[in-house]
């Protein structure tokens, strides 16, 4: 049995702060500015012009991200248009739409804006904006060096300064999973006095309050006629306000400059084994001051926060809080959350890491089955899948550094620093690792030694995977090239011009190169010169190219897949097509969901891939009939499957790892590396499968045999 102790303890900021000088500010988000919408443009030059004559005026105003629809160079230029005629300075954070679809993604917000990351002090308020978007992606996620940046601004000011942050996609937000890492980030700023959290995304106004922090999501402009908020800064409170353009503002929240607090300890007593080893927790609860309506807790609750899955706790004899809960917990890393509901609804949260499960009962399959798992922790994002050879692995992070991890003991045994986002999956051949990043380079190093061997500039940031084949490194850049060149000397074969940017592995097969693109083209190019044979269009418009997917050549047969609207009745979701050619031998599309961000992987005999929605689908190459479907416990995103030893192990979006029976489909086993968000498909060597995380982690699972 393990015991839990928790302690509800209620207490006043009593520090007193800084003297605030009145002001107001003005809050935007959303404005999805690009050529061809000019409603959009009349919206936030309408916003713009209420802004202006206002008495009094606004000091600045804030615009929380997706600014612009695409992040092209000519929407960017729209959107300063429209607010060229402001009286009032603008501080903008990167939305998803900056960089979801975005050829130079971040790195054109930042040649425009200087940089995502921003913070300033006025009139003894602290402001933070930061970059919660992900490259390529359209969920969000605080990086831990992103959260220990912010730390480090709030710890300029004196105790008790007011602070607000902001940001694009919303934290903690209380019907779903906007964004990654929040969780860490509400621990990290708990001891600073953050009053105000924030953030656009969902185009509506609302607003929740987590652990005494009003978080505040504004209308989006392009919607209707526009809307946005204000919020007044006195002496002794905040005042909140939302407002619809051409409309009287409406009062929402009146805030205190400090708020006293609630604070959870969570406080772990005992464990006691049982056979086989599941967990019994009790807690109990202690409250004392605030007007608490309700306790109640919930197992990995960042994934899945919706006020329904909370269970409730009730009042003990004894005058505590108190329960016990049994639960066959997938084998990993889990958090247990108890969150205090105050009675205006505002929500008081603590969160712990439970000891990690090893093992769990699988029904018919095994009586008992136990996974051993090994973590190295970068401290940073790791996006994209590692690379593994002999002795090591290769892993790239957001900080701009490739990590280099012992393959037995994931301890870290050299690094090299870039200056940009690494998100990309290195490769590897037997002398160097090659890799790209986002400061437009690609780079080769030394895999012994992690020593420079030569690095070329591009015109983009490199947010594609690496391919090491016949002597030469392959690699999209957000210039929209594909670049071969030499892997011995780094000096350029060819640079392929495509329509736009890809994101992709490419394939290679038979002295050729395959890859797609986001300008819904599959290209076919010569590996020695660069010539292209054919290329066909897949997709009708960008939201709909096949150039997320890492395709697949087997048996002068291309796999690809590419995302299509709900409404093409038409079009396939996986296409299936001649090597030589180009023509599509057969297509596929799933009964529900789509195959949309998926790569597949083959054994010969079948193609693997999944849903977003998380269902494997084994297809048969022949005619890409179904063999069998199997639903994993979460979505998938971005995920690559992978065949080893008769199992199909797949990564889901939630921090899973699964596998099934490549023959059957039957399950097999999970695991869980944590909290992460993971974009990354798993590596399998020998006997282990390598797993990077958003939350920085990069988790060794020892793969069961299949029964």
């Amino acid at each position: 049995m393990k015991t839990l102790t928790i302690l509800l303890l209620a207490c006043c900021a009593s520090a007193a702060i800084a003297e605030v000088t009145p002001f107001t500010f003005a809050h935007i988000s959303d404005t999805h500015i690009t050529t061809g919408t000019p409603a959009h443009d009349a919206n936030l030059k309408a916003a713009v012009a209420e802004l202006n004559a206002m008495e009094p005026r606004p000091a600045f105003a804030i615009h929380t991200g997706d600014m612009t629809e695409m992040g092209s160079e000519a929407d960017f230029k729209l959107y300063e248009a429209d607010i060229k005629d402001a009286k009032m300075p603008f501080k903008n954070t990167c939305g998803n739409h900056e960089t979801r679809w975005a050829d130079m993604s971040v790195n054109r917000f930042n040649q425009h804006f200087g940089s995502s990351n921003i913070s300033f002090l006025h009139n003894g308020v602290r402001f933070i904006g930061f970059n919660a978007a992900i490259w390529l992606e359209h969920h969000g996620a605080v990086s831990g060096d992103t959260r220990r940046w912010i730390v480090s601004e709030l710890k300029k000011d004196p105790k008790g300064t007011p602070a607000v942050l902001f940001c694009h996609q919303s934290p903690m937000y209380p019907d779903g999973l906007y964004i990654t890492g929040d969780v860490e980030l509400w621990d990290a700023i708990a001891p600073y006095n953050v009053r105000l959290f924030l953030n656009g995304h969902g185009h509506i106004f609302k607003s929740w309050t987590v652990n005494g922090v009003f978080c505040h999501m504004t209308k989006g402009m392009m919607n209707e006629n526009g809307g946005y908020s204000l919020y007044e800064f006195t002496k002794d409170d905040i005042k909140v306000y939302d407002k619809l353009n051409g409309e009287g503002k409406k009062l929402i929240a009146t805030l205190p400059l400090v708020t006293p607090r609630v604070s959870i300890t969570i406080k772990p007593d005992m464990i006691v084994d049982t056979d086989p080893p599941f967990y019994t927790y009790k807690v109990t609860v202690t409250s004392k001051g605030p007007k608490v309506a309700r306790i109640e807790e919930l197992m990995d609750h960042h994934q899945r926060p919706d006020d329904k899955n909370w269970k409730p706790i009730k009042l003990g004899d004894d005058g505590s809080y108190t329960f016990e809960e049994e639960e066959s917990r997938v084998p990993g890393k889990h958090t247990l959350a108890v969150r205090a509901v105050d009675s205006d609804g505002g929500v008081w949260l603590r969160t712990i890491s439970m000891p990690v499960v090893t093992g769990y009962k699988v029904g018919d399959i095994d009586p008992w089955l136990s996974l051993k798992a090994s973590v190295f922790d970068a401290g940073t994002a790791l996006q994209g899948p590692c690379a593994v050879d002999d002795t090591s692995v290769y892993a790239g992070g957001w900080d701009g550094v490739l990590y280099n991890l012992d393959k037995a003991t994931l301890k870290k045994r050299w690094t090299f620093a870039t200056k940009g986002a690494i998100i990309g999956r290195p490769d590897v051949d037997g002398k160097a690792v090659y890799f790209g990043s986002t400061d437009q380079k690609i780079y080769a190093v030394n895999k012994k030694t992690g020593k420079w061997i030569w690095s070329v500039a591009t015109g983009g940031p490199i947010q594609g995977h690496t391919l090491v084949a016949d002597g030469a490194v392959f690699v999209g850049s957000g210039d929209h090239k594909l670049y071969a060149l030499d892997a011995a000397t780094g000096n350029q074969r060819w640079a392929y011009e495509m329509g736009m940017h890809t994101q992709s592995k490419p394939a290679y097969a038979d002295g050729m190169i395959y890859c797609g693109a986001w300008d819904n083209y599959f290209y076919a190019i010569d590996a020695k010169t660069g010539d292209l044979k054919w290329k066909k269009k897949i997709g009708t418009s960008i939201f709909f190219a096949p150039a997320v997917n890492s395709p697949i050549v087997i048996d002068g047969k291309i796999i690809t897949c590419a995302s299509k609207p709900a409404s093409d009745k038409v079009n396939p979701n996986v296409y299936c097509l001649d090597a030589k050619t180009g023509d599509t031998l057969w297509g596929f599309t799933p009964e529900a969901g789509a195959c949309s961000y998926a790569s597949p992987t083959s054994d010969g005999e079948r193609v693997y891939l999944s849903t977003l929605e998380g269902e494997l689908h084994a297809l048969n190459l022949k005619d890409g009939s179904v063999a069998w479907r199997s639903q994993m416990g979460e979505g998938a995103y971005d995920c690559r499957p992978t065949v080893h030893n008769g199992q199909v192990i797949c990564n889901t979006l939630y921090g899973g790892v699964e596998a099934v029976n490549a023959a059957t489909g039957g399950k097999l086993w999970s695991f869980k590396t944590g909290a992460g968000l993971t974009f990354a498909w798993p590596t399998v060597d020998g006997d282990t499968v390598y797993e990077p995380s958003m939350d920085g982690t990069l988790t060794a699972i020892r793969i069961p045999s299949a029964k």
